[in-house]
């Protein structure tokens, strides 16, 4: 993934020192000898001039060894920072409180990056809970960082009686449009005692309404008039959708009333006037009303974006049943040239004897 290559870079960018084997960091005693980075500016320029650096904080070793469990995964001395951090209990304090500081100023990257190496260390819910906060804050502006949240989710769903990954899992489903595994993972957050604030409860709701959405938009066709029953009632949630209304209209073009279809797709087009399904369903309720110049008008208005065969032989249909045969055969060699083996083709060709 580029972002963990690119989070692997910034290592490039650090002064790394050696502590000698023996050494005594905290409470922990170095068996080997091992490299720890340095990321304070002033400490970085006192060892480029050649300056003592016998007295480095504890909290200048432990920032940087929680900076690059956190940046790079394979770093050779991971285990061993583990160790030491472990041993020293005040790091996790101060790390906690450093990334708590980042947060508050929106440098979520470096937070998602101590926050990331903290977890190698301390591996609890309250870690998890931050880290979840954070990573879903830089998936909100990079969808790159779905993949790195869906690991960590994974991972904190194996703590047990943990709600918050699954919710954050829903939350991912939803926007990825998988809307019946997010409400699973939704139910699964409830089940394991998740808060259901109003927050919950819309998003459930909104789950709920997009589930009958979808079967609603199922049965336009088979069964237009089962599919208003669903949608009608759903138009105070989907009624900012030209989706929504474009599915109402297909399902009262099937029961034949043209008119109320026509009315709906008003109020698609006034959403989206470049719906090209809009467009074209336009034409066929004009043409089914037997109004062809304006259906004409619309099927062209959709050719104009998309050369489709279908909206081609709409076109050449509808000139026929207005008597332009002249407009008609212009039509029908322009789609024979998109799709001369299309079967409603070959029979106006045979027509016209093309």
């Amino acid at each position: 993934m580029k972002i963990l290559v690119r989070l692997k870079k910034k290592l490039e960018q650090l002064l790394f020192i050696e502590l000698k084997e023996g050494a005594q960091i905290g409470r922990y005693k170095l068996p080997n000898a091992i490299y720890v980075a340095i990321r304070s500016e002033e400490l970085i320029n006192k060892v480029k001039n050649g300056d003592s650096m016998e007295q480095i904080p504890l909290s200048t070793l432990y920032e940087g060894m929680y900076f690059v469990l956190g940046a790079d995964e394979e770093f050779k001395f991971n285990d061993e920072y583990i160790k030491l951090l472990r041993e020293n209990e005040d790091s996790t304090k101060f790390i906690k409180n450093k990334t708590l500081k980042l947060v508050k100023e929106e440098k979520y990257e470096e937070a998602f990056i101590f926050l990331r190496g903290l977890s190698k260390v301390e591996e609890t819910k309250d870690v998890y809970e931050k880290l979840i906060y954070v990573t879903d804050k830089l998936r909100s502006e990079d969808e790159e960082y779905t993949t790195i949240e869906m690991k960590i989710l994974n991972r904190a769903k194996g703590f047990g009686g943990f709600p918050l990954p699954h919710l954050y899992d829903a939350l991912i489903k939803r926007d990825k449009g998988d809307f019946v595994f997010a409400m699973e993972s939704l139910q699964k957050y409830l089940e394991l005692g998740g808060k259901e604030d109003n927050d919950i409860i819309e998003f459930k709701q909104n789950l709920s309404a997009i589930l009958k959405y979808d079967k609603g938009k199922e049965l336009s066709i088979t069964d237009p008039k089962g599919s208003l029953e669903i949608l009608i009632p759903l138009m105070p949630v989907l009624g900012d959708s030209a989706e929504y209304y474009y599915h109402v209209a297909v399902a009262y073009r099937n029961l034949e009333n043209y008119e109320k279809a026509i009315y709906y797709l008003n109020e698609a087009f006034a959403i989206d006037k470049r719906f090209l399904e809009v467009l074209n369903e336009y034409g066929i309720n004009y043409a089914a009303l037997g109004n062809y110049e304006k259906a004409i008008q619309y099927f062209e208005k959709a050719f104009e974006q998309s050369n489709s065969i279908e909206l081609a032989t709409n076109i050449v249909m509808c000139y026929i049943h207005n008597d332009n045969m002249i407009k008609a055969k212009e039509v029908l060699e322009e789609a024979i040239k998109i799709d001369p083996d299309d079967e409603i083709v070959q029979q106006l060709r045979e027509y016209y004897k093309i």
